[in-house]
């Protein structure tokens, strides 16, 4: 630990010093460790994603046709 000063506190987690640094600081800071909960909700999210993402395309599609057919609408750009 001497090479390493600033993980000198951290020193008790022996080899894993620098995962203890970056849980108690940067993951904490920056967000980079998910809280439960807040895994929970993305991992519940993710089931439900490719049924989202259907419906979200079909109404894009109905939305595209319906604005193709207006009188007053001059191009609609749909892939």
């Amino acid at each position: 630990m001497n090479k390493f000063p600033s993980l000198r506190e951290f020193a008790k987690f022996g080899k894993f010093a620098y995962l203890a640094k970056l849980c108690q600081g940067l993951f904490k800071d920056f967000g980079a460790c998910l809280a439960p909960f807040n895994a929970f909700l993305t991992g519940t999210g993710l089931e439900t994603l490719g049924l989202r993402m259907e419906r979200l395309c079909d109404n894009a599609q109905k939305l595209a046709l319906f604005l193709r057919q207006h009188d007053k609408v001059v191009a609609v750009n749909y892939p």
